[in-house]
């Protein structure tokens, strides 16, 4: 992949269950493209922000996320292990980690911001488009994090962190096909791999811990 296309930013492994719950809630709304337009201008009168609140605050909960938070906003709140692990760490191996947390950021940033345009989408077109694109930035970001100096004992995590977004782009891939066929409600479907999603959680939560 082109170094340049993964942007470094302000998001971070933290992010990732609101941010890939986002995608998921755009791609369900999407579905009813073109007959939600009548009932989306009632229902604020109808029953107020409560009713798009939801689907609307999804994104924005990851979008603001720092860059090491931004993946594990439920399951990654003791990071008990973090301050043994660094201080047992080499120089070489913290040079390492450096590394490995900026490839993490880049990752989660260019991510982000590809779930951002999903969760924009004006109509099935540009949203089966955008799913397409989002399986690109998915498995451009399994190869950045393959890239670099991997801490050994970080390499076990690495590698099931790659393999996790390479499987996640599969999982898009297939919702592409399916988006192409007018098929929203399966492409919703197969981007809804929890196991996978929570692969890359705990992968990346394992290195913020470590690398902390």
């Amino acid at each position: 992949m082109r170094k340049g296309t993964i942007a470094p930013g302000p998001a971070g492994p933290g992010a990732w269950p609101a941010l890939l719950a986002g995608v998921a809630v755009a791609v369900l709304l999407a579905a009813g493209c073109g007959q939600q337009a009548a009932p989306s201008a009632a229902a604020p009168s109808a029953a107020g922000p409560s009713a798009a609140g939801p689907a609307a605050a999804a994104p924005s909960a990851a979008g603001p996320s720092s860059p090491a938070a931004a993946l594990s906003t439920g399951p990654s709140a003791a990071p008990s292990p973090a301050p043994s692990a660094s201080l047992s760490m080499s120089p070489a191996d913290r040079t390492a980690c450096g590394e490995m947390l900026g490839r993490l950021t880049q990752v989660t940033q260019t991510i982000s911001a590809g779930s951002e345009l999903l969760t924009n989408s004006l109509d099935k077109q540009q949203l089966s488009q955008r799913i397409a694109d989002q399986t690109t930035l998915l498995r451009q970001a399994a190869d950045l994090m393959a890239q670099g100096l991997v801490p050994p004992r970080l390499a076990a995590a690495d590698r099931d962190l790659v393999a996790a977004l390479h499987a996640f782009a599969d999982d898009f891939n297939r919702a592409a096909s399916a988006a192409n066929q007018g098929d929203l409600s399966a492409a919703a479907g197969a981007m809804n791999d929890e196991a996978t999603v929570q692969r890359i959680v705990d992968a990346s939560d394992t290195i913020e811990e470590t690398c902390a």
